[in-house]
């Protein structure tokens, strides 16, 4: 089964969906939502395409550290992973602001990067939340296919 993955940041949490592609529709297969990011008492549950909560866990028990949104995407990753009818072959991630060169989906390239981080002033409370996963995902999956959605 091919796959996509969507990311939605926002400046305290992030929802993470998966859609087969493999069909004429997009079906969600799995979802995750991470709520209270950046306290001690963060969350995730990742749920099934019915909505049975398949995981739940704070993040404070997985890292050191302030739970955040890579934080996050890793476990869901890491959770994914294990699931061996998954195949991500796309990541697509909604970002607030495509300031006055993006007003479509764009291909995330290092340039296109580099001008949404420099949209940084135009949508301070948000945009760089929605860039974080960006950078996770280049960092777990270096050749994978993102694109961003404005």
């Amino acid at each position: 089964m091919q796959n996509i993955l969507i990311i939605n940041a926002g400046s305290s949490s992030v929802k993470l969906s998966v859609f087969d592609c493999g069909t004429e529709s997009l079906t969600r297969v799995v979802y995750a939502k991470a709520v209270r990011l950046f306290h001690q008492d963060a969350q995730i549950k990742i749920y099934d395409k019915d909505k049975n909560v398949l995981v739940e866990k704070k993040l404070s028990e997985i890292t050191i550290d302030r739970p955040n949104h890579k934080v996050a995407i890793e476990f869901f990753l890491g959770w994914l992973s294990q699931q061996l009818e998954i195949k991500l072959i796309a990541v697509g991630h909604r970002v607030v602001h495509g300031g006055p060169k993006y007003g479509k989906p764009v291909k995330i390239t290092n340039e296109v990067l580099d001008d949404l981080t420099s949209y940084q002033s135009i949508a301070p409370l948000h945009q760089q939340h929605n860039l974080a996963p960006i950078d996770a995902i280049k960092d777990l999956y270096a050749d994978m296919p993102q694109v961003a959605c404005f």
